[in-house]
C-alpha cells in the first residue's frame, strides 16, 4: 500500500466522520421527560356566568414542544372535573362560559407534549355574583312597598343593578338604576288594579332575580271605628282606621240625629297608618248635636263606597 493511497483513504475517512459528527449535533434532541407544569393560574369573573383564566407557560427546555393544556375545574376543591383534556394549542388563556351565578370555581392547568401530562398548576379560584330582592309592605305606612335588593361577588368596575316594579294591571310603574346594595320603595295606587306587583333586579343585563307582592287591595277595606265619645265640654271626638287601604284616600263621615235626619257631614283623609279623626268642637257640637240621644256615624271610603256605622249618646 503506497503513501499517496494510504493519505487518501485518511481524508475520506475523516470528511466522513465530520460530516456525522454535524448530523448529529444539528439534529433535534429527542424527547425523553414530561412537561414542567404551567405557573402563574389566575381566574377572573368577567360576566356573571364567565370566568377568564391565564396562565404562564413552563420555561423549561421542553417547553417548546408543547402541544396544548388539560384545563379541570372543581366546585368543592376537592374533586375535579376535566373541562378541557386537550386544548390542543399553547395559548396561555382560556374562557368559561355558562357558569352558575353565586357559586365558587377553583381552576388547575397541566401542560402537555408528546411524553405525557404535567403535574398540575398552582389553583386558582373566582366566585360568579348572584342577585337577589326582597320586597313587602310597610307595617309603618299602608300602601308603600319596602324592596332590599342586591349583589352578592359582584364584577369589579360593575355597580350597578336595574330595579323595575309593574303593577298588577301590567304597567311598568318604576324604573331606576340602583346601587349594588340598597333599599328603595314604591307606593302603590288604587288605580294600579287588584293582584300581584313583580319586582325585578337585573345586573350586567343578565343576571335576574324577582318577587311578588300582593297588592294591598285585593281585599276590599274595612272601617273601624276605635273610639267616639262626649268630652265634658260637649266636644266630640271620633278616631277610626280602614284596613287595606292607601294612604290619603277619602272618607265621608255623616252624623244622623235620632229622628235619622242628617245633621252634618265631613270629608276626611286616612293617614300614612290608614287612620282618620275627626273632631266636633263644642260650638259646633250644639248645631251638630242639637238635642240628647242616639245619633249615628256613617263612614263611607270613597274610593269603594264601603260603608261602617256606630252609634254615639249625646246629652246635651
Amino acid at each position: 500500500m503506497n503513501k499517496a493511497y494510504l493519505a487518501i483513504s485518511s481524508v475520506v475517512v475523516l470528511y466522513l466522520l465530520t460530516l456525522l459528527l454535524t448530523q448529529y449535533v444539528s439534529a433535534p434532541l429527542p424527547i425523553s421527560v414530561g412537561p414542567k407544569p404551567p405557573t402563574s393560574l389566575t381566574a377572573d369573573v368577567v360576566t356573571p356566568s364567565t370566568i377568564s383564566l391565564s396562565w404562564t407557560a413552563p420555561s423549561d427546555p421542553t417547553s417548546s414542544l408543547l402541544t396544548g393544556y388539560k384545563i379541570e375545574r372543581s366546585t368543592d376543591g376537592n374533586t375535579w372535573f376535566v373541562l378541557v383534556a386537550n386544548t390542543g394549542n399553547t395559548a396561555t388563556r382560556f374562557t368559561d362560559t355558562g357558569l352558575v351565578s353565586g357559586t365558587t370555581y377553583t381552576y388547575r392547568v397541566s401542560s402537555i407534549n408528546p411524553i405525557g401530562t404535567s403535574s398540575p398548576s398552582n389553583t386558582a379560584s373566582a366566585t360568579t355574583p348572584s342577585v337577589g330582592v326582597i320586597a313587602g309592605f310597610a307595617t309603618c305606612c299602608y300602601g308603600f312597598i319596602n324592596i332590599h335588593g342586591g349583589v352578592s361577588n359582584p364584577i369589579s368596575g360593575i355597580n350597578q343593578i336595574q330595579l323595575q316594579v309593574y303593577a298588577p294591571n301590567g304597567n311598568l310603574v318604576l324604573n331606576k338604576t340602583e346601587p349594588t346594595f340598597f333599599h328603595d320603595g314604591y307606593g302603590i295606587s288604587r288605580s294600579e288594579g287588584k293582584g300581584n306587583y313583580v319586582i325585578v333586579v337585573t345586573y350586567d343585563n343578565e343576571l335576574v332575580a324577582k318577587t311578588e307582592v300582593s297588592s294591598l287591595i285585593n281585599n276590599d277595606p274595612v272601617i273601624i271605628f276605635d273610639r267616639g265619645t262626649e268630652n265634658a265640654d260637649g266636644s266630640v271626638l271620633l278616631i277610626g282606621r280602614v284596613t287595606n287601604d292607601i294612604p290619603g284616600e277619602q272618607l265621608s263621615v255623616a252624623i244622623l240625629d235620632p229622628n235619622n235626619s242628617q245633621t252634618a257631614t265631613y270629608a276626611l283623609n286616612t293617614n300614612m297608618h290608614a287612620q282618620f279623626d275627626l273632631f266636633i268642637d263644642s260650638a259646633s257640637a250644639v248645631q251638630v248635636f242639637p238635642t240628647s240621644g242616639n245619633y249615628t256615624i256613617v263612614a263611607t271610603h270613597l274610593p269603594t263606597g264601603v260603608t261602617a256605622k256606630t252609634m254615639l249618646t249625646y246629652t246635651r
